[in-house]
């Protein structure tokens, strides 16, 4: 009986790389205290992660009070284009492993929007066979 090699890794922090997180880089783009934006994050947010609100929606409560300008687009574009540095050696390694027959995947924390920006336009669907969010499962993962 032939055993299947599967590997389950953590996007953030892991294959994805963030210098800061959307929290305080909003903050310091908008001149905002970080106590501004907390409320969001601690609150809506954790709805989004599990799929039961959705962010667009739940930013949108926000925008005007945190003196953001833009679209809802432009402001996960800001908000993902800031968080999607990929590990190239993590990568270089998972590469290895899939040759060696090792299925790999990732698991996350995260809503939607961010999953499918991550997964399609980064491109992290090339180097991985499928990804457990939270979003999609209801649950977190902690």
């Amino acid at each position: 009986m032939m055993t299947k090699k599967i590997l389950l890794l953590d996007m953030d922090g892991l294959v994805i790389l963030r210098k800061e997180v959307f929290s305080v880089r909003i903050s310091k783009k908008l001149n905002i205290p970080l106590d501004k934006v907390l409320p969001f994050i601690k609150n809506e947010l954790q709805l989004c992660l599990v799929g039961k609100a959705d962010l667009k929606e739940e930013l949108k409560k926000y925008v005007s009070a945190w003196g953001w300008n833009g679209s809802i687009d432009d402001l996960l574009k800001f908000w993902f284009d800031g968080e999607k540095e990929v590990n190239l050696k993590l990568i270089k390694k998972t590469e290895e492993l899939r040759k060696d027959g090792y299925k790999i995947y990732l698991a996350t924390k995260n809503e939607k929007y961010r999953i499918d920006f991550l997964w399609n336009e980064v491109g992290l669907n090339k180097y991985f066979d499928g990804i457990f969010s939270t979003a999609s499962i209801g649950f977190k993962k902690t």
